[in-house]
């Protein structure tokens, strides 16, 4: 299994098999490739809330009262791949106390 990082985005972890590891930026090499097409055509952008005005919020209970928890995308324009990471804000509140289940 390849782990794919978001370093170059700004993002400082790291999906794994284990559940969310944290790394160092120093460590960890940046995407440049697509892990669906292999292509290079990848495009970010940061700042997006998670919690839409009209949409659904993408990270329940990641949010503050006041402020949406922020994502950042990052699109595959060879194949249309979209990918989010969420902002080390929204990970600290990714717990069971606000609705979420740990897989393995």
């Amino acid at each position: 299994m390849t782990i794919h990082t978001a370093r170059s985005y700004g993002i400082d972890w790291k999906p794994a098999s284990q559940g969310i590891t944290m790394t160092s930026l120093q460590n960890v090499p940046p995407q440049t490739t697509c892990p669906e097409c292999r292509g290079d055509n990848l495009y970010t952008h940061g700042g997006i809330s998670a919690r839409g005005g009209y949409g659904p919020d993408l990270l329940p209970g990641a949010s503050g009262i006041f402020a949406s928890a922020k994502m950042r995308s990052v699109v595959c324009r060879d194949c249309g791949l979209v990918r989010f990471y969420a902002g080390n804000e929204a990970l600290a509140r990714i717990t069971p106390e606000n609705g979420w289940r740990k897989i393995r």
